[in-house]
Formats: structure tokens, sequence, C-alpha cells
């Protein structure tokens, strides 16, 4: 007959032994949010939010602000419950780790600083015809026609719009850099890769009125061609919307589970996401 006591202990040693991995993974995780390094992204191999020209990152309280599902993980966890999906509510289905420090991402931060004097540029634009070339003036007509339109249409026409509109060119060839974040003033002077697409996307969907904290630039790992990618997510209506440079149609997170988003961020976050299967 089996020792019941020998039994109890060796439940509560895989217990612990389950907890200590869990808790391991997800210091990890911790650990790449609040001291992310920059991914690279030379010769479209990764990407980068800043460039070696941007000298030292400063990560002094890099844990400010910082939101980690810890209670529900554990709950989860303690409970026996090895399936996390329920706590997977974040882009394309990962658990994400949240926090307001951008200051590791310079190129980001010169971009929002640079969608600042955009403004200017739009009006005198739209105001006395001045505009920086024809793509900038064709871009501004495409954004106005747009105004009072159901978001799904200007969603849907913006993404097809730039797609169009912009060819694809590879940060070296255009910037000299191994990676360069355009503002949308430099993209429509030089055009860009894909990181450019989704902040000009960024840029027209929030002077059209939507919420700063309903859209993100996510940098993710294409899994089906195995290069890094960048995309525009925007929440709608309990539903995530991916403006893609490669598709002409507007999809959702759940459509492309080739996806494995790394960071995604805003002018008010940044978030990192890991899979539910990294720490079950």
């Amino acid at each position: 007959m089996p020792d019941k006591g020998s039994g109890i202990a060796s439940e509560r040693l895989l217990g612990g032994l389950c907890l200590a991995f869990l808790v391991s993974a997800l210091l990890s995780a911790f650990w790449l949010l609040i001291g992310l390094e920059q991914p690279t992204t030379s010769q479209h191999a990764s990407h980068e939010s800043g460039s070696q020209d941007d000298g030292m990152v400063d990560r002094h309280d890099q844990s400010a602000d910082l939101y980690v599902p810890w209670p529900e993980i554990l709950l989860a966890q303690s409970s026996g419950d090895s399936d996390l999906s329920s706590l997977a509510k974040g882009l394309f289905g990962t658990i994400e780790f949240r926090s307001s420090n951008l200051q590791a991402f310079p190129q980001w931060l010169r971009v929002l600083d640079e969608l600042e004097e955009l403004k200017e540029l739009n009006r005198l634009c739209d105001e006395e015809n001045e505009c920086l070339n024809n793509r900038f003036s064709a871009w501004r007509a495409r954004v106005k026609s747009l105004e009072n339109r159901h978001p799904m249409s200007q969603m849907d026409e913006l993404n097809r719009f730039i797609n169009e509109a912009m060819p694809y060119l590879e940060d070296p060839q255009v910037y000299g850099q191994s990676d360069y974040w355009a503002a949308p003033q430099e993209f429509l002077r030089h055009s860009g890769d894909c990181e450019d697409y989704a902040i000009l996307k960024y840029a027209s969907l929030r002077e059209l009125g939507f919420p700063e904290d309903s859209m993100r630039i996510v940098v993710l790992q294409d899994t089906l061609r195995d290069v890094p990618h960048a995309v525009l997510a925007v929440d709608y209506n309990d539903k995530t919307f991916i403006l893609d440079n490669n598709f002409s149609v507007v999809l959702n997170d759940d459509q492309l589970p080739q996806y494995a988003p790394q960071y995604s961020l805003n002018a008010n976050h940044r978030w990192v996401h890991i899979s539910p299967s990294s720490v079950e």
C-alpha cells in the first residue's frame, strides 16, 4: 500500500519545483522589461528601438509604474491550473508586462517629439498648400477625406492607402543605419521599412481621434517567414485590429498566429510580451 505521507511530500516537492520554475520564467520577463536591450534589426534580422548612435541607454528607474500580473499567475499555478490561457489577454494571446518608462527607446522618443513638429507641417499643407512633396499632399488629402467616417473604414482605407503609396525600402539604403525609426515627415520624403509604415498609420489615426492608449507599435517575430516585423495594433470594440504593410486588409490579431510579439509601445507605455506556454 502506498505511503500517503510520501505521496503528499512528493506532491508538495513537485508543486514547489513548478512554482520555482514559474517564478524564474517571470523574473526573466521582468528583467527583460526593466533592462530591455534594444534588439538589432541589421538586415531585418531583428528590431532595435535605438541605434548605436543613440548612445548608452539610461536604465535608471526603469521599473517605474510597472504592472506585472503576478497575483493572477501565481494563483492559477498554486491552484494546480497549468492552463494560463485565461491570463493571456494581451496582444496575440500573450501575457503582458507594462511600464510607463520609455527611456530605453530613444528612437521612439525622438519620433514622438517630431510628431509635435508634424502638426505645423500639416497646417501649412492643409491651409496654405505648402506641402513637403506630392506624397505628403496626397496623405493629407486622404486623412482629411476620412474625417467623420466610421472607425473601421478609417483603419481599412488608411492601411490600404499607405501600403500602396509608399515603396518599401531598407534602412541602410535610405538612412545609412542598420535600423532607423522615421517620423511621418521623413517617411513621406524618403520611404522606409515596416515600423515606418506603422508609425505613419499611428499618427494618422491619432489625428482622426483614435485614443492614444488604443494604439501600439508592435515589434514582433514573424515565425512563418522567420523574420522580425513591426505592425500597428488598434483596440476597437473589444477586438484588436492589425494594420500591416504586408496585408491590404485589416485583420484581427487572432487571425495572425504566426506573429509572436516581443515588445509594443505608444506615447504612454511600453509592454513586454511572453507566451503562456513559457510559464506553464
